[in-house]
């Protein structure tokens, strides 16, 4: 579906941060910013986004004469040669994502939708003096022309209508061409699902499931990639520096992958101080025409509180905090996805992803109190999660349009999500982009999520009132340069 698939292209814009020479199993597009495969290794994505153009390959020194004073450039084509190396050494690109959405809910008028166009602009630049050492950065300007002055969100805090961000930084180099390392701000995204990523743990945040990019930012890390061409095998050990102050507070993830046939496994696990132990294992493998994938993680050492019993603001009922530090806390994906090429350059894709978080709740009783908690984190609320979507690429005259039908359930609650997106390139960089879903289920549930509370004297005198969401609707232009 393109809202998963449109960050995997924006991934593309990202270059791999381990040396090429040994490219590792991965089948997925994305893990080319953490693996070092080739950005365009699943057609799918060739067909839909177009090549990358920021991942730009080492070149030679430009040509000198060693018998002259500093190595001097004899001719006028040996200068020119010289300046175009120089400028491949170092490139300057970005992406400018242009967007625009409304929010309609029950019982106002179109009218009264709530208007929102939180665009962005990437900058990078990529340094490879030689073919051994590369640098590469990249910040990111958020901008949010509708917000209000001193606007605030639901807790209180203040929402800033323009900030900064910076993405990644980090200097890639090798050990004689045997480990691969990799130093700073980098992105790394493990797991094989599109819609979620149990064993995504050094993630900051827990992946946005119908997110039009994967906005999350990187992380720091030194990672130490050892690949092993001959059995298909790559070792990743990786210290986490993010927010560790203390030399006791770096986290150590491993990652061990490993071709299996035409499929591939991957077993991982982090420990951090004062942080949960987690444990992870994953693979993918082709049965006949379908693409097979699971993914499963546990948790240690989940300090989050857990709640029981029901909430009721009007008589002051609370539910009761429940520990579960002690406990090995699962979660599981398991999905499947058929490709079927109907044409010379159009591809359909029909796919399927089941979710087990038990960490969530069974019903949406308590999700008013996970809200004053900061605790209702959208697509991980409930413990049962499905999700089914049908992707039509290289379509219209040029094949240059893609069209998405998907729809998303949280079982638990009985509440769902229709959606649909297209996306049409334009001018050859240029990438126009629409999109529009409902909300379906009873209300209260996570994707119809609504309030209506009576005033409460002494404690809510106007009452609260949070109209069930209804459809949204946006729109984007995507440039890449």
């Amino acid at each position: 579906m393109i809202v998963f698939l449109a960050a995997a292209a924006l991934a593309q814009d990202d270059p791999p941060t381990d040396a090429p020479p040994a490219a590792p199993p991965s089948e997925d597009p994305r893990d080319a910013d953490i693996f070092g495969a080739p950005a365009a290794e699943d057609p799918r994505d060739a067909d839909i986004f177009g090549a990358s153009t920021s991942d730009v390959p080492p070149v030679a020194a430009p040509p000198v004469d060693a018998g002259l004073p500093g190595g001097a450039l004899r001719t006028d084509a040996e200068i020119a040669a010289a300046i175009a190396t120089q400028d491949r050494r170092f490139v300057i690109g970005g992406l400018a994502f242009l967007r625009a959405q409304a929010d309609f809910v029950e019982g106002a008028s179109a009218g009264a939708a709530t208007h929102g166009a939180p665009s962005f602009f990437d900058l990078y630049g990529d340094a490879r003096p030689n073919d051994r050492i590369r640098f590469y950065t990249r910040g990111r300007l958020y901008h949010d022309p509708t917000v209000l002055p001193d606007e605030v969100d639901f807790v209180g805090d203040p929402v800033p209508q323009t900030r900064v961000v910076l993405d990644q930084m980090w200097l890639n180099t090798d050990i004689a061409r045997k480990v691969f390392v990799t130093i700073g701000r980098q992105r790394v995204r493990w797991g094989v699902g599109r819609l979620w990523n149990p064993t995504d743990f050094l993630a900051p945040s827990a992946l946005d499931s119908l997110a039009v990019f994967d906005e999350r930012l990187g992380v720091s890390l030194v990672k130490l990639h050892v690949p092993f061409e001959k059995t298909g095998t790559n070792l990743y050990f990786v210290g986490d520096l993010e927010g560790a102050s203390r030399v006791d507070a770096v986290g150590g993830a491993l990652r061990v992958e490993q071709i299996v046939g035409p499929g591939e496994i991957a077993l991982s696990g982090e420990v951090r101080k004062d942080n949960p132990q987690e444990l992870g294992a994953q693979a993918s493998f082709p049965l006949g025409p379908l693409d097979l994938k699971g993914e499963v993680a546990v948790r240690h050492g989940v300090t989050t509180p857990f709640w029981t019993g029901s909430y009721d603001i009007a008589t002051l009922q609370v539910p009761t905090e429940v520990s579960r530090k002690g406990d090995w806390i699962p979660q599981a994906l398991v999905g499947a996805e058929l490709g079927i090429r109907y044409s010379s350059e159009g591809t359909m894709f029909l796919g399927v992803e089941y979710l087990w978080n038990e960490p969530g709740y069974s019903d949406a009783y308590l999700y008013p109190w996970l809200l004053t908690q900061g605790q209702f984190v959208p697509f991980y609320l409930g413990q049962h999660y499905v999700a089914a979507y049908v992707l039509l690429s290289g379509l219209g005259p040029s094949d240059e349009l893609t069209l998405t039908a998907t729809g998303l359930s949280n079982l638990s609650d009985r509440s769902g999500i229709a959606r649909v997106d297209g996306s049409v390139r334009v001018l050859t960089e240029l990438t126009v982009n629409g999109y529009g879903q409902v909300s379906l289920g009873e209300t209260g549930g996570e994707f119809a999520f609504g309030l209506d509370i009576e005033p409460i004297p002494g404690l809510l005198e106007d009452g609260l009132v949070v109209p069930r969401p209804v459809a949204l609707v946006g729109a984007g232009a995507q440039l890449r340069f």
